[in-house]
């Protein structure tokens, strides 16, 4: 079936400097990073490199990386992309809308798409050599037209052990791909013929050395080898004509591997450190090159050699690396911030002019409001990850940061020595936490359902600045996991409300004293009248209003007000179907208007923020961008702006003075 659009969408030229305005929703004033990184793909012809991501295409100019497009916004985060060999087409894959396109390269034009509802995870769209076909698993396409050109069984006596990573031979011949066998628990390598879908070969699986996972294969030029990584750091080399192992290079330490063919028939490889990238010629056992990434975990990145092997992108939260080989050693890097990670934890600044944004795995970041840019995006680090951010009495901003080893940091952003460190068992890292807003108080969810609440005592000399934070209490009553906080404006409540993994019955909403650690009471939860069709039902949020009379918790199907005095629900706000999960609350300052931004729920292509008033319980507005959870909210001092983080690595500001009333008013 043909389906084609003739229309060029949203395409951006180098001279537009200011990218945080591009292919922007209705509602937006900018959007603050390029989003959470799936994939990376040079163009034959080494004039681009696109980039996949949560919120769409990003198309770069080499070889300095100048942005020149964004591509696909509307339609859900892009998994995957692929060129065509003539470099004349960019095929991509949207898990949300399950749909393969393929763009015209110079136009920005979208001149197929083709439905399919079934991706391996980990798999994507592959060019034949002649650019004329796309291969996908089990089908061929006409790049141009999108129809069905051959259809190819690649069987398997076990349906479930589906492959994945798949990589075409040079001459369009045969297809490998990566396999999980559910029987043995190893991974396998497989060779295809892919005119008529029989299995060449089966490599690695049964192994001797029982090796579980097999990564990154590749056909040498001469089509006579292949070669893959594995889960115990080394490369392992085959014949492709007998399936015979025939070498194995094993020095390189503990890092994760990408070899790839030269076409002079050299094998070359990635390898990925902690903090460093170094390119090896495995055959020679010599390091070509290295240099440094900022990557806290070697699991998150992504890693892609262009076709000749001179350039290779490494992409980690909040930093893309370009190396090129140069001539007698004079190598060449390029590095890129803003693709940042999952933006999780958002504060503005007294006077509005500054965002503090707190991400999972990369740095605390501070965002200028008025030019939309990072002032500091290579800060030096802060310690821990999944930091939670917050404006301190006296201006300033605080973050906090887990790790894997219980311990809690407490830091000044401005300061990178932590100004306190508490260690807790199952502290954990991101693990529901809150502070009050003198920041004297700090709540984590600890182990066994319980809350710990630690305090800050100034010393006897009665310096503010100097002090000590001790734990205060400990809060039990809850029966399940702690999924959300937050303390009241004056320090003295606590609100915290909880959920299994499954069932409802195991959810609940308490009402805390803090001084008296008594619980005052246990709100109300309304039942599900079908927990059994509830995409996590577990997902529940919570907040205070700014004068503290009210709370507001969110979870599947509605918005539920509860009076903060006695716990007496005041009110249910039913939510609309395409909005179903209004995990993340935030009241405007003035307290009349309350923003709820919704978590992704199947069906959706983008998720949505809604701004109610909440006398009246009418929905004045409602913002699409996110692609995915709406991590936090956060409205501006003077009410104008409400900032939004999401999961998809993006913060968007929106502009809000149509719809409320007190802006702009003494």
């Amino acid at each position: 079936m043909e389906h084609r659009n003739d229309q060029p969408l949203s395409t951006f030229r180098a001279n537009e400097i200011n990218f945080t305005t591009w292919a922007l929703s209705d509602g937006a004033i900018a959007r603050l990073g390029r989003g959470l990184v799936n994939d990376i793909a040079f163009s034959p012809d080494m004039q681009y490199l696109a980039v996949a991501t949560y919120i769409g295409i990003w198309i770069y100019a080499l070889p300095k990386l100048t942005p020149i497009a964004l591509w696909d916004t509307e339609n859900g985060h892009s998994e995957s992309v692929s060129f065509s060999p003539d470099s004349r087409w960019l095929a991509s894959y949207s898990e949300n809308e399950e749909t393969i396109k393929v763009w015209d390269v110079n136009s920005g034009v979208c001149i197929a798409h083709m439905e399919d509802s079934y991706q391996p995870d980990g798999s994507k769209p592959i060019f034949t050599t002649d650019s004329q076909y796309l291969f996908n698993r089990t089908f061929q396409w006409c790049t141009e037209t999108g129809e069905i050109h051959n259809e190819t069984d690649l069987w398997h006596p076990h349906p479930n052990n589906a492959a994945t990573h798949f990589t075409l031979s040079s001459d369009g011949s045969l297809v490998i791909g990566e396999r999980f066998n559910h029987q043995n628990d190893h991974t396998a390598v497989v060779v295809w013929d892919v005119k008529t879908g029989e299995q060449i070969a089966v490599l690695s699986e049964n192994s001797e050395d029982h090796t579980l996972f097999w990564w990154n294969p590749c056909f040498s030029p001469c089509m006579h080898f292949l070669a893959a990584s594995d889960a115990e750091n080394k490369i392992s080399v085959w014949e492709l004509q007998n399936g015979t192992l025939v070498n194995t290079y094993t020095d390189f330490k503990d890092a994760m591997l990408y070899p790839y063919y030269l076409q002079n028939g050299d094998l070359i490889t990635a390898a990925i450190l902690p903090q460093k990238v170094e390119i090896w010629n495995a055959e020679k056992n010599e390091i070509i090159d290295q240099f440094k990434i900022n990557n806290k975990y070697i699991n998150r990145h992504i890693v892609r050699f262009s076709d000749d092997g001179t350039q290779l992108a490494v992409s980690v939260p909040n930093e893309l690396t370009l190396w090129t080989k140069g001539k007698k050693n004079c190598h060449s890097l390029l590095r890129l911030n803003g693709h940042t990670d999952t933006a999780d934890s958002l504060a503005f600044s007294a006077g509005g002019k500054t965002l503090a944004a707190g991400y999972w795995d990369s740095n605390v970041i501070l965002w200028d409001i008025a030019r939309q840019r990072a002032i500091r995006p290579n800060g030096e680090e802060l310690q821990g990850t999944a930091h939670a951010v917050y404006l301190s009495a006296n201006g300033r901003f605080i973050a906090t940061g887990g790790d894997d080893k219980d311990v809690l940091w407490i830091s000044e952003i401005e300061k990178p020595q932590p100004v306190a460190e508490l260690t807790e068992e199952w502290i954990g890292v991101r693990q529901p936490r809150a502070y009050s807003h003198d920041l004297n108080r700090l709540a984590c969810a600890a182990e066994y359902f319980n809350i710990h609440i630690w305090e800050y005592k100034t010393l006897e000399d009665g310096d503010k600045n100097t002090g000590s934070w001790d734990k205060h209490s400990t809060l039990t009553g809850h029966s399940s996991y702690i999924r959300g906080m937050a303390f009241s404006p004056d320090g003295k409540k606590l609100v915290s409300i909880s959920a299994g993994m499954s069932g409802q019955e195991s959810r609940d909403a308490r009402l805390w004293d803090i001084d008296t650690d008594m619980q005052i009471a246990e709100l109300a939860l309304p039942t599900f009248k079908n927990p059994a069709k509830i995409y996590r039902e577990w997902d529940v949020g919570i907040t205070f209003s700014p004068c503290g009379d009210l709370i507001a918790g969110g979870q599947c199907g509605e918005i539920i007000l509860w009076s903060a005095i006695d716990g007496e629900t005041v009110m249910t706000i039913p939510q609309p179907k395409d909005s179903q999960r209004p995990i993340t609350l935030r009241f405007s300052p003035c307290g009349n208007y309350l923003a709820s931004g919704a978590w992704w729920q199947p069906g959706l292509k983008l998720v949505s923020i809604r701004l109610w008033e909440i006398a009246s319980q009418k929905n004045i507005a409602t913002f699409w961008g996110h692609t995915t959870d709406v991590q936090d909210l956060q409205f501006s001092p003077d009410g104008s702006i409400l900032a939004s983080a999401g999961h998809d690595g993006v913060i968007y500001l929106w502009d809000l003075k149509p719809y409320l009333q007190e802006v702009g008013k003494d």
